[in-house]
C-alpha cells in the first residue's frame, strides 16, 4: 500500500495496516494506492482536550516620546491576505514624524497587486530580493560566504535592511525568503529588535525574536513563547465603519438561510468541519432541498415550521483542499457552494447575503479577521470557543465542543435574541477593531521596544502567581507594573519569583481560612507576597501574617479590591473601563422596549437566607427561575461546572438577559464585601433584589432593591414593582453607580496601594 497525506511524498509499505502519526489538528486528505486502484480519504484531526490556560502578562501602555525610527516589514508576498492587510493598515497610518516604515518582498512577488497599492499611496518603500537559501548554515554568521555574497547582489537592500531599528514578520518560518530575511537581518543589525506576529501559536523555538505580537489574548496565552521575552496584543483588524451596511437586511431572503465559511481552504482551518456540520444541518434542519427559483411560487408541500426557506451553505476562499472539500460535500451530501476567493474590499457587501458564519476550527484559531468582519456586518458567527473567536466575535455562539453534529444543533436553535445580540453588537466591534487602536497599539510597542534598547534600562519585576490568584491577576498585575513603573515577568516557580501573589482559596476552604489554608498559602510565599482574596474573611488574624500586602474585598484588607471590580475584568480583561461605560449608557436609556418578566436565581452555594427569599416570592405568586442548582432548579440545567470557567460572568449575565429582576444576596453581611451579584444583574439590564453590606459606595441604590427590612416585606416590595410598570422602569433605567463607584470598579486607587507597600519594602 502507497500513502500520501495532504498531498506530500507518496511512501509506501508492506502490510494492511498503517500507522500515521504527528498529524496536526485541521483537516487532512489521504491518498492510498493497492496497485492500481487508488482512493481518498478526508478526514478531521481535533485535539482530545481543550489548551490549557495560564495567565500571561500583556503589554499595554503609551507611546514612548522618541526621535524618528525605521521600522521594517518582512513578508513572503503583496497578497492582500489578512495578515498583510493588518500589516499594511498600521504601517501606512504611522506618525511620520516619528516612523519610516518600508517593505521587504521576494523579488518574484507580484509588485502592483494586493496592498502594494495602499503602500505606494502612502510613499512606503517597496525592496525586493532574492531569499537567503542557505540561511540555516548562515544562522549568526555574518562572515558565512552566502550571507558575503548576498551582501554583494544586494547592496541597497542590506544597507536597508541593516538600518532598520525594528524588523517585523510573520511566523512563515516555513518560507525560506521570510526565514533567510529575519536571519539576514539579525546578522546585519545585531542591535535592532526584532519581531514576531504570531498567526498560529506554534512559532519556532530558534528563531531570532526580542518580542512577540499576538493577535489575541487567546493566542497570547496558549502560544508556545519564550517565557521572559516581550509581548503585546494587537488585534489585526482595521475595520471600515463607513463599509458596513447597518441594515437587517434578513427579510429580503425569507425564501433562503445562509451558512457560509469565509477563509483559506488549507488543513490548518478545518473547512472539512464546516462541511460535515453543514450535512449534518441538512439532516436535522426542515429545509427545503433547493432554493426557489426566481418566479417559483412555493412548494405547498413544505412544512410550515420552515417557511419554505432553503438552506445555503456557501464557502469563500481557496486553497489545497478545494478538490477533495468538493467530492467530500458530494459524499456527505452537504452541497456547499464553493466560490473562490474574494477581494477583501467586497467582504463586507458579500457578508450582508448571509445569516450564519460558521467557523469550527480545530487548529487553534489565533483571532479570525473574518469572524470580526462578519461580528462588524451583525451576522451570527458560531465558532469553537478555545480560540481566539471568543474576541474576534464576541456575540457569537461559542461551542466547548468539534463534533460536526453539534455545530449543526446550535445553528438551528438560533433565535431572534441570538440574532438581535449580533446586530446589537456591531458598535463595539466597529468601535473595538478600529484602524487607529491597531495603529496605537504598534506604535506604543515598538517605541516602548525601542527606548529601552536605545540605552534606558528595562526594569523587571519576577512575580509567581498561584493557581488560586490567576482570577484576580490581570488587575493586580497590571497594578503592580503601574506601581514599580517595570514589566512583569511571570515565573512558573514561586523560587524564581521576588513577588508571589497568592490567592486565599490555596487549600480548598469555603467558609473560613482554616489552618490548612493559611499553611497551602504559605507554601507560595516570597520575599513580597500579596495575598489577594475575594471572601469576607480577617487574613491578618487568622494566621496569616506572612503576607507583606493584603488585597481583599473587605474593608479590613490593606488594598481594596471588590470581587465586583475582578469580575468586571474577567468579563473583558483588555478593555473593563468600556464594559462600565456601556452599561451606564444603556441605565439610562429608558429601553420600554424590552420584554423581560419573572426572577432569576442563580447561585453556587444554596444558603438558607436565599432559599427561605426564593420561597417567600413564589408564596406571592411570582414566577422564579431557578438556572442552577439552588432553589429546586433542574439537575440538568446545573450552572456550577461553569463556575470557575473562563466564562462565567458573561454566562450569567446572558442568562439573566430575559428577567426583570436578580435575586443578589451575598453569602454574608461584612463591611466592604460586595462581589459579583449586583454588577451582573446589572450589566443584563435587570432590576437586582439585593441583601448584604452597604454597597452604595459602589452602586446607585436607586437602581437596585434593597432588602434591609424582613424577607417577606421585601418579597412584598417586588411583588410592587413587577405589577407598577412605571415604577419598575425608573428604577431599571436609574444610573447604575454612585459618585466614585467607576474608579473602584476600574481599581484605578489600587496602583497607589500597591505603590505605597513596595516603598516599604
Amino acid at each position: 500500500m502507497c500513502l500520501s497525506v495532504d498531498g506530500g511524498p507518496e511512501a509506501c509499505v508492506e502490510g494492511p495496516i498503517v500507522a500515521i502519526s504527528g498529524i496536526t489538528p485541521g483537516t487532512h486528505v489521504i491518498d492510498a494506492r493497492i496497485g492500481e486502484t487508488r482512493t481518498e480519504m478526508v478526514f478531521d484531526a481535533v485535539p482530545s482536550t481543550p489548551p490549557p490556560d495560564r495567565y500571561v502578562p500583556i503589554f499595554d501602555g503609551p507611546a514612548v516620546p522618541q526621535t524618528r525610527r525605521s521600522v521594517c516589514v518582512i513578508s513572503n508576498s503583496l497578497e492582500d491576505h489578512s495578515q498583510n492587510f493588518a500589516f499594511a493598515a498600521w504601517t501606512t497610518a504611522l506618525d511620520p514624524a516619528r516612523w519610516s516604515p518600508q517593505w521587504f518582498v521576494p523579488e518574484a512577488s507580484a509588485l502592483d497587486v494586493g496592498v502594494a497599492p495602499l503602500l505606494r499611496v502612502k510613499f512606503v518603500p517597496i525592496r525586493a530580493a532574492e531569499p537567503l537559501v542557505e540561511w540555516r548554515s548562515a544562522r549568526g554568521n555574518p562572515r558565512h560566504p552566502a550571507v558575503s555574497m548576498w551582501k554583494a547582489r544586494h547592496a541597497a537592500t542590506a544597507a536597508s535592511l541593516a538600518a532598520c531599528d525594528a524588523h517585523v514578520y510573520a511566523n512563515t518560518y516555513d518560507d525560506d525568503f521570510v526565514a533567510g530575511m529575519v536571519e539576514l537581518a539579525a546578522a546585519l543589525a545585531p542591535e535592532a529588535t526584532r519581531v514576531m506576529e504570531l498567526p498560529n501559536l506554534y512559532p519556532p523555538p530558534d528563531a531570532p525574536v526580542d518580542a512577540y505580537v499576538a493577535p489575541s489574548r487567546f493566542a497570547a496565552r496558549h502560544a508556545s513563547l519564550r517565557e521572559d521575552t516581550p509581548r503585546a496584543v494587537v488585534y489585526p483588524a482595521a475595520l471600515d465603519p463607513r463599509a458596513f451596511d447597518t441594515t437587517d437586511r434578513r427579510a429580503e431572503r425569507r425564501d433562503r438561510f445562509v451558512v457560509a465559511y469565509l477563509g483559506r481552504l488549507a488543513p490548518e482551518r478545518s473547512p472539512g468541519l464546516f462541511v460535515r456540520a453543514v450535512a449534518e444541518l441538512r439532516r436535522r434542519g426542515d429545509f427545503r432541498p433547493e432554493p426557489p427559483i426566481p418566479g417559483e411560487v412555493s412548494s405547498s408541500s413544505s412544512n410550515s415550521s420552515s417557511s419554505g426557506r432553503a438552506l445555503v451553505a456557501v464557502a469563500k476562499g481557496d486553497g489545497p483542499l478545494r478538490a477533495p472539500l468538493e467530492r467530500l460535500s458530494v459524499a456527505q451530501g452537504a452541497h456547499v457552494r464553493f466560490e473562490g476567493g474574494i477581494p477583501r474590499n467586497d467582504v463586507p457587501r458579500w457578508l450582508r447575503g448571509v445569516d450564519v458564519l460558521l467557523q469550527p476550527r480545530a487548529a487553534g484559531e489565533t483571532f479570525g479577521v473574518a469572524n470580526a468582519e462578519a461580528a462588524a456586518a451583525g451576522v451570527v458567527v458560531v465558532a469553537y470557543r478555545f480560540s481566539g473567536a471568543a474576541e474576534a466575535a464576541p456575540s457569537g455562539l461559542l461551542l466547548d465542543s468539534l463534533e460536526p453534529a453539534d455545530y449543526a444543533d446550535a445553528v438551528l436553535q438560533i433565535d431572534d435574541a441570538a440574532r438581535a445580540r449580533a446586530i446589537e453588537g456591531r458598535r463595539d466591534v466597529l468601535g473595538a477593531f478600529a484602524r487607529r487602536r491597531l495603529v496605537s497599539a504598534y506604535d506604543a510597542f515598538l517605541s516602548s521596544l525601542l527606548q529601552n534598547k536605545s540605552g534606558t534600562p528595562a526594569t523587571t519585576l519576577d512575580v509567581f502567581v498561584s493557581p488560586a490568584a490567576e482570577y484576580a491577576a490581570p488587575l493586580v498585575l497590571g497594578a503592580l507594573a503601574e506601581a514599580a513603573a517595570s514589566r512583569i515577568i511571570v515565573r512558573r516557580r514561586r523560587d524564581e519569583a521576588r513577588i508571589s501573589v497568592v490567592g486565599c482559596l490555596e487549600g480548598g476552604c469555603v467558609d473560613a481560612w482554616e489552618p490548612r489554608c493559611v499553611e497551602a498559602a504559605r507554601r507560595f510565599a516570597a520575599p513580597l507576597t500579596i495575598l489577594v482574596c475575594g471572601e469576607p474573611w480577617a487574613l491578618r488574624e487568622n494566621g496569616g501574617g506572612f503576607a507583606t500586602l493584603t488585597v481583599g474585598t473587605t474593608a479590613f484588607a490593606d488594598a481594596y479590591l471588590p470581587v465586583a471590580a475582578t469580575a468586571l475584568a474577567e468579563i473583558d480583561p483588555e478593555n473593563p473601563k468600556q464594559v462600565l461605560q456601556r452599561l451606564l449608557l444603556s441605565r439610562t436609556e429608558n429601553n420600554t422596549a424590552t420584554k423581560r418578566g419573572g426572577v432569576a436565581y442563580l447561585a453556587f452555594r444554596c444558603r438558607d437566607r436565599r432559599e427561605r427569599f426564593v420561597a417567600a416570592l413564589k408564596r406571592r405568586g411570582l414566577d422564579v427561575a431557578a438556572l442552577g442548582a439552588c432553589g429546586g432548579g433542574d439537575p440538568h440545567r446545573d450552572f456550577r461546572h461553569h463556575r470557575f470557567g473562563p466564562r462565567w460572568h458573561q454566562d450569567a449575565v446572558d442568562l439573566y438577559g430575559p428577567y426583570k429582576f436578580v435575586v443578589a444576596f451575598e453569602n454574608s453581611r461584612v463591611p466592604g464585601y460586595v462581589t459579583e451579584k449586583l454588577l451582573l444583574a446589572l450589566l443584563a439590564g435587570a432590576v437586582p433584589v439585593y441583601w448584604g453590606d452597604d454597597p452604595t459606595h459602589i452602586f446607585n441604590p436607586d437602581a437596585f432593591i434593597s432588602c434591609s427590612s424582613t424577607l417577606d416585606d421585601c418579597a412584598a416590595e417586588v411583588l410592587r414593582l413587577d405589577n407598577d410598570h412605571e415604577a419598575f422602569e425608573k428604577l431599571r433605567s436609574a444610573p447604575a453607580l454612585a459618585p466614585g463607584g467607576f474608579d473602584i470598579l476600574a481599581a484605578s486607587k489600587l496602583p497607589r496601594d500597591l505603590a505605597t507597600a513596595l516603598s516599604s519594602t
